[in-house]
């Protein structure tokens, strides 16, 4: 048993049954609760029982849906319905919830357990980041591939690690498959990658790097706007969140952008407060959202939104004027001139926004996507469309005669029925993607969440605590003239709005709901805590109720995140047998693109030890050209491969697949043979001149 947890802690902590017990700590905590409620204070009981019923009734509608309960969409958002309304009822019979309470005890002992709380939350995120860094996904992950290609055309290129990270400046478009672009992640793995090695393990490090100071930052926010109770709680909350953690072990710019993000909202932050600030603090401020700039592009959507909830004190410096202020906003203004004029002069702002076109914007003026949009079948529109015709609101239905008219090649102009189409079955699927992303009622027990699907199925908070969430949620609406709580709502809401516009809502493109998500948990927990004081439960029993549902919170974010992927090792095969190969070598496989990322970084380790003996991987082109059957060959193609051979030895897998093309260049004096690996078998072909077939027109190599 010992060894299992220690091989495969994930499997077996998915046998736990996280949200009965917790359903069971939150029903020992409202019996707790009524009790000391009879015994003390009815009065008190009686206003605090819609929130009792709140976080009794979610936890238990968790539990019921991982035994098959509220399985139809109706019954699930009744019952959300009802939680909110009863936490709104909280919110009106209770004016204080959600204020930050000087605590009781001395300020010394509040810092020194918030702190206490920070050192612990590290040191959990350390040991689940670290877990098996290097081999947890078996190969590789599926947008570590183009990421690794990015680093690996630059090592070629004899690029040097201060030129890249000063090509990393300028914006471009932020995408997960190009993080190697990326300010905070790609330069500083760019050059661990050069200088310590090519692994998967220098992929990732700094990935898992910003995860972990992540949980600091996120301390410091939450300190500094909601107390050192919700610090806390925010910090171990965070330090087991599967967002944070896979992410963190993702080689990609994603756990760098949402540290970025935090880090400009915590430089921000200084300047809402109008007393005492220091001028340099706009410098501070424009620096760090300019970074957060520079990494996953929907991290430049908070960027705008923390810019845009400093207009109210811009406008209250003015009125009052406060010299200091108003000289820290002019030079957070100067920077933010500085940055976009030296962008334009680039040409960096055509991608600041663009996200490689996946959005409705860019969507409605591709008429490719407007045709495929058009051309797939969706039961919502149809539906829609029925009921529109009947209701007489035809004008938002194409005509039989539009939808006759949209030709199967080139541009053509789409009507506004058609584009409302459109935008129509857009929304149609990205809402039901973003309710399954958001709703405690799907993906609710850890065996049904995935990290090694692309994209994964997993959750942005823990789905027993959603009544916890939501409470923190409705916190924040009461106190949304606060900053700290307007920029948690504007967050979320500028995460999940402008992705229900694009092609797909996912968990990579939602990654920034995890600050959100996070601070609402805990602040939901202090709320609960504070409701339990209230009715005179002891610290002691407050203590232990916490305890176990922190241990909770561990076993379903550790089921998810701490499993490993095995594979047959067809890449490791593959890779060892290129190692034997003397002098330049070029891979071609047709193997699993994360497989064969492994192997590209393997010939980019081999490259940066032995310059003399570089490994490449094949042209794409080439790799699956050769793979086609003959007849859709290009006349080049066995020159082109001729050329390839002039100059390295190729390796082509699987053997299968190039046994035509393999034939066809020995026929013209190419010496080739076979290798036989476990379950791979692959040709091998030494590197040798090829003549070039009768009357064939020469080609430049690659």
């Amino acid at each position: 048993m010992i060894a299992e947890i220690f091989r495969e802690p994930g499997a077996v902590l998915a046998g736990v049954p996280v949200a009965a017990l917790t359903f069971i700590i939150v029903v020992m905590g409202t019996g707790l609760a009524v009790l000391r409620g009879l015994a003390t204070d009815r009065r008190a009981l009686l206003r605090l029982a819609p929130l009792l019923l709140a976080l009794t009734g979610g936890t238990a509608a968790v539990w019921a849906r991982t035994h098959g309960g509220l399985a139809g969409l109706a019954p699930q958002l009744a019952v959300t319905a009802a939680i909110l309304a009863l936490l709104a009822w909280h919110m009106v019979l209770v004016p204080d919830a959600g204020m930050i309470v000087t605590p009781r005890r001395p300020a010394t002992v509040a810092a020194r357990w918030s702190t206490g709380a920070l050192v612990a939350a590290v040191t959990l995120a350390t040991l689940a980041l670290a877990w098996h860094l290097r081999t947890f996904a078996g190969s590789t992950l599926v947008w570590e591939a183009p990421v690794t290609t990015g680093f690996g055309e630059a090592f070629y290129a004899h690029t040097g690690s201060l030129g890249y990270a000063a090509r990393t400046l300028l914006w471009n478009e932020g995408l997960v498959s190009n993080g190697d672009a990326s300010f905070l992640y790609g330069a500083p793995t760019y050059a661990l990658l050069t200088h310590a090695g090519f692994s998967t393990l220098s992929l990732r490090l700094f990935a898992a790097l910003w995860a972990l100071l992540l949980v600091p930052a996120l301390w410091l926010f939450a300190r500094r706007h909601f107390g050192p109770t919700a610090a806390a709680v925010t910090a171990l909350v965070a330090s087991a969140n599967t967002y944070v953690i896979f992410y963190g072990k993702y080689g990609t710019s994603l756990s760098a952008t949402v540290l970025a993000c935090v880090v400009a909202a915590l430089a921000v932050g200084e300047l809402v407060a109008l007393d005492g600030v220091a001028w340099w603090r706009g410098l501070v401020a424009g620096a760090a959202l300019y970074v957060a700039t520079l990494g996953y592009s929907p991290g430049r959507l908070v960027v705008i939104a923390l810019l845009a909830s400093l207009v109210p004190s811009v406008v209250r410096a003015w009125r009052h004027r406060r010299r200091s202020a108003l000289a820290a906003f002019a030079a957070l203004a100067a920077v933010a001139i500085g940055v976009t004029s030296a962008q334009y002069a680039a040409g960096g702002q055509r991608t600041f926004l663009h996200a490689r076109g996946e959005q409705l914007f860019t969507i409605m003026a591709e008429t490719d996507y407007v045709r495929d949009y058009l051309n797939h079948d969706s039961a919502a529109f149809d539906a829609f469309a029925r009921w529109a015709k009947g209701a007489g609101l035809t004008r938002l239905v194409p005509t039989a005669a539009e939808l006759a008219a949209v030709p199967r090649d080139g541009p053509f102009q789409p009507s506004p029925a058609q584009r409302f189409e459109v935008a129509f079955k857009v929304l149609a699927e990205t809402v039901p993607q973003c309710y399954r992303l958001l709703s405690p009622f799907s993906m609710a027990s850890p065996g049904s969440q995935s990290i090694f699907e692309d994209p994964p199925a997993i959750k942005a908070y823990f789905a027993p605590f959603a009544a916890l969430t939501l409470l923190g949620f409705v916190v924040s609406l009461r106190r949304a003239r606060q900053w700290g709580h307007a920029v948690l709502l504007a967050w979320f809401a500028i995460t999940v709005l402008p992705v229900l516009l694009t092609t797909r809502c996912d968990a990579h493109r939602t990654v920034l709901l995890a600050v959100p998500l996070c601070v609402w948990t805990a602040i939901g927990t202090g709320e609960a805590g504070r409701a339990l004081a209230r009715l005179g439960v002891r610290p002691a029993p407050r203590a232990a109720l916490g305890a176990g549902l922190g241990v909770l919170l561990l076993i379903g974010t550790g089921a998810v995140v701490l499993r490993r992927h095995t594979d047959d090792g067809i890449q490791r095969r593959l890779l060892d047998a290129v190692g034997r190969l003397p002098g330049p070598v070029v891979v071609g496989a047709l193997i699993d693109v994360r497989q064969r990322t492994w192997v590209e970084l393997g010939l980019l380790e081999r490259t940066r030890r032995n310059p003399a003996a570089e490994g490449h991987m094949l042209d794409r082109g080439l790799r699956e050209e050769l793979a086609r059957p003959e007849g859709t060959w290009p006349p080049e193609l066995l020159d082109r491969t001729g050329e390839v051979c002039a100059h390295a030895t190729l390796v082509l897998a699987p053997a299968d697949s190039y046994r035509t093309a393999v034939a066809r260049l020995e026929a013209r004096g190419l010496r080739a043979r076979e290798l036989r690996l476990p379950e791979l078998s692959a040709w091998l072909v030494p590197r040798q001149e090829v003549p070039p077939a009768a009357g064939a027109a020469p080609s430049s190599p690659r």
